[in-house]
């Protein structure tokens, strides 16, 4: 036993705040500390702040120092740091994949597309298609069309949204047209504009359509 107490047994050291013993490596380094590691392991340090985070006096704190010039600063360089800048991306990226992320970026996609940039990139776009097109197999129908639409139950085919009056439904090539994928109905099928966009002229597997699915 320490001289503060702590229990140190095979290796293991108990913790003073759940009791459980865990091997050194499980708690912080701490100088001046028996062991030279903090009292607590990293797993309750980590569920104290949780806990202390919520309180009105961590966020009034955490409000003075993000609205302080000192503080603007200081998050200005992490957002310019090669560990901020990942952060981000990796928060990004899977805000991307919830529910509100989508319908976030299908906001951000129709917005873009009513706009005059962006109605002059759709107007360019399609002529360069169209040119391509012509020397492409182009036999999709309608009613082909329609039939796609029901046998994937009007939802995207890659990340199942079900289409409404307020979303882009594009036709989208699994085999992309850059690549020499023909106009064909084995070839399209129905996504959002932020899938399309997302996959743009990368290679897929066809997705199984919706009527495929065991519930």
């Amino acid at each position: 036993m320490g001289a503060s107490g702590r229990i140190f047994v095979g290796g293991v050291v108990r913790c003073t705040e759940c009791g459980e013993f865990k091997p050194l490596a499980c708690y912080p380094n701490a100088k001046g500390c028996v062991y030279g590691r903090a009292g607590k392991c990293r797993a309750c340090q980590r569920e104290r702040y949780r806990d202390y985070s919520q309180t009105p006096a961590a966020k009034a704190t955490r409000h003075r120092c993000n609205h302080s010039e000192r503080g603007k600063e200081r998050f200005s360089r992490y957002r310019q740091s090669a560990r901020g800048k990942a952060t981000r991306k990796r928060l990004a990226k899977a805000y991307a994949q919830t529910e509100a992320g989508r319908a976030t970026a299908q906001r951000a996609a129709v917005k873009y597309c009513q706009s005059e940039h962006g109605r002059r990139i759709r107007v360019q776009t399609q002529a360069r298609r169209d040119a391509r097109q012509a020397a492409l197999p182009a036999t999709l129908t309608d009613d082909e069309w329609q039939a796609i639409l029901m046998d994937y139950d009007y939802r995207c085919a890659y990340c199942r949204t079900p289409f409404n009056d307020n979303m882009v439904i594009t036709q989208d090539h699994v085999l992309p047209l850059s690549r020499g994928g023909p106009y064909t109905e084995a070839n399209i099928v129905p996504a959002c504009g932020a899938c399309n966009s997302q996959y743009r002229a990368r290679l897929k597997l066809k997705p199984v359509p919706w009527k495929y699915h065991v519930a």
